[in-house]
């Protein structure tokens, strides 16, 4: 599953790292286009997520890969899709996998881990960026101790 804050990013943005992942682990790599927020907010994107782990797994013969070695990956918003997938899998709500790939996974929804606090000036990516993904992916969430915000 792609990043991009589950705001932003796709097919499109992720292909290359994609197909140089296909190639590197000699795999096949399917791509998960999931909805976007802030037209669709959470839990929309955990559903397509989901929805396509399921049709991977029941459609396995024909995509010619190894039910039984199905794996999730993503990076950042991605990620965080992987890691909730493993856990419904965990839980038997999707399809069980073998191998879990998270790249800077976004599991850290308060903004408590000590890197918000430390990493929040000159970078792309701050803390006040994430609080802004956040906000567009779960709007109406209970207020959070996020103290991430410089």
């Amino acid at each position: 599953m792609h990043g991009g804050g589950w705001v932003i990013g796709g097919l499109d943005s992720h292909d290359q790292p994609c197909r140089l992942l296909a190639n590197a682990a000699r795999c096949c790599v399917i791509a998960v286009d999931y909805r976007l927020a802030p037209e669709h907010p959470y839990p929309a994107a955990v559903e397509d997520s989901a929805a396509a782990l399921t049709w991977v797994e029941e459609n396995a013969a024909r995509l010619r890969v190894d039910p039984d070695r199905i794996a999730l990956g993503g990076d950042s918003a991605g990620g965080n899709l992987a890691t909730v997938l493993a856990l419904m899998a965990r839980d038997g709500t999707v399809p069980k996998i073998s191998f879990q790939l998270l790249l800077y996974p976004a599991v850290d929804m308060a903004g408590e881990r000590p890197a918000y606090q430390r990493f929040t000036e000159g970078l792309i990516l701050t803390a006040k960026t994430m609080r802004w993904f956040y906000d567009h992916y779960v709007p109406d969430r209970a207020p959070t101790r996020w103290r991430g915000q410089s």
